[in-house]
């Protein structure tokens, strides 16, 4: 009996110790905060927006959008919090959204320094850019989709599975910024009727908004980058086929089966110089004109070459143009030229505008579908 007596008596002590419920906190007293953006009004203050999802049952429209003019991420926040009617959690922040007038002002990448400053805040948000106003992003409820940030969010993930769009969350935002060897890139979003992913935002080394890719763009991109994972689609014209009609009858589709991209590295009278090799293995998904591929089929493979490599070949000028590096040729400088990067880094973006890359490619047709 005395023993059964102390046992309960240990039990009871230890669950005097156990950690309690005295910080719960009720959902609906909560404001969890999904979305975050950064614009610039008319008179350029920064204007900082926040979105969180209502589970008060009392409460008509489901989601609550607020924007204030602050200086700071951490200044914005306690206005938010005089403003609300819970208490704030953003631990929990789905998506940063920031304006193509704010990227163009650049070395905007400062006031992200509490995310990475403060444990408690989460490094997975996606960065996404937008091509208008962050405030018509905010306050766009639609009837027939999910919670704006599930609905972005699975947008961009489900597209980036496709090849036609990047995914760049805090974490890797800071490798880019940091990393001298290549430049940042964020999905781009506009909102028209709907919300529409547009493709890729490129940056310049100090953040600056630099040029924007569309989603076929976006795909070469992550075949120079050699970008492996989920689907890899393209649509060429060809030079067959009749070109004057209704409809446009040379067009040709395909879905790369395999992808090696290799490149090599020099530098020679002051330039550093590419070559970039990419190697695919494809099938045929679409073809809107006759053409005999038992006896033409490296003609065709020739043809497809000569179109790829003529738009990868014009992707990395219109990069070179606009001085961003998101392929990250300067990695490859850097690791087999460093004596020459060395010189260089703090100013690459300079350097890779004047680079000599050059671009060759071979196709290999593995399947044509069961139509001949």
């Amino acid at each position: 009996m005395m023993k059964r007596a102390q046992i309960l008596i240990g039990v009871i002590l230890l669950a005097l110790l156990l950690a309690g419920c005295r910080d719960r906190h009720n959902l609906e007293d909560l404001t969890v905060v999904l979305i975050l953006g950064i614009d610039v009004d008319r008179d350029n203050n920064l204007v900082f927006y926040e979105s969180s999802p209502v589970f008060n049952k009392e409460a008509k429209d489901k989601e609550e959008e607020f924007g204030v003019k602050a200086s700071t991420f951490h200044e914005a926040r306690e206005v938010f919090d005089a403003m609300v009617t819970a208490l704030s959690v953003e631990g929990k922040v789905q998506l940063i959204l920031l304006s193509h007038r704010l990227l163009q002002r650049g070395d905007w990448f400062p006031l992200f320094d509490t995310f990475y400053r403060d444990a408690k805040n989460s490094l997975a948000p996606k960065i996404v850019a937008v091509d208008g106003s962050v405030s018509d992003i905010i306050h766009f409820a639609p009837k027939d989709k999910p919670l704006l940030p599930v609905h972005i969010t699975r947008l961009i993930e489900e597209n980036h599975r496709r090849n036609i769009t990047v995914s760049t969350d805090l974490l890797e935002l800071h490798r880019q910024m940091t990393d001298k060897g290549v430049t940042p890139y964020i999905s781009e979003i506009k909102k028209d009727s709907e919300i529409q992913l547009i493709g890729t935002t490129l940056l310049q080394e100090n953040g600056k908004y630099a040029d924007s890719l569309n989603l076929q763009q976006t795909t070469l991109l992550h075949i120079l980058q050699e970008h492996k994972e989920g689907e890899q689609s393209l649509t060429l014209s060809v030079p067959v086929g009749e070109k004057k009609t209704y409809f446009d009858k040379n067009k040709l589709s395909f879905i790369i089966q395999h992808l090696s991209t290799k490149t090599k590295t020099a530098y020679d009278q002051g330039r550093f110089r590419f070559r970039t090799h990419v190697d695919m293995t494809i099938t045929l998904k679409e073809r809107l004109f006759p053409y005999d591929m038992k006896t033409k089929s490296r003609q065709m493979e020739q043809m497809i070459q000569e179109q790829l490599q003529t738009q990868l070949q014009t992707l990395i000028k219109n990069m070179q143009k606009h001085k961003a590096d998101p392929v990250g040729y300067g990695s490859w400088a850097r690791a087999y030229q460093y004596k020459a990067w060395s010189e260089v880094k703090s100013q690459w973006s300079e350097a890779w505008s004047k680079a000599d890359v050059n671009v060759t490619v071979r196709v290999k047709i593995k399947s044509v579908g069961p139509i001949k």
